[in-house]
C-alpha cells in the first residue's frame, strides 16, 4: 500500500510574493518568479 502526501507550500525562491528579485534586477524592479509563476506557492508531493 503506497501512501502520498501533497501540500502547498511558501515558494522558497519569491518568499511567497510571486516576484523574483535577484542580482540582474536593478533597484526597484521584479520579474515574475518561474519557480512558481508567480503564484508564490509551491506544490509538494511526498511518496
Amino acid at each position: 500500500m503506497e501512501h502520498t502526501i501533497e501540500y502547498d507550500c511558501e515558494c522558497n525562491d519569491c518568499k511567497g510574493t510571486g516576484l523574483y528579485t535577484g542580482m540582474a534586477e536593478g533597484d526597484g524592479f521584479a520579474v515574475v518568479c518561474h519557480a512558481c509563476n508567480g503564484t508564490g506557492k509551491r506544490h509538494e508531493v511526498i511518496t
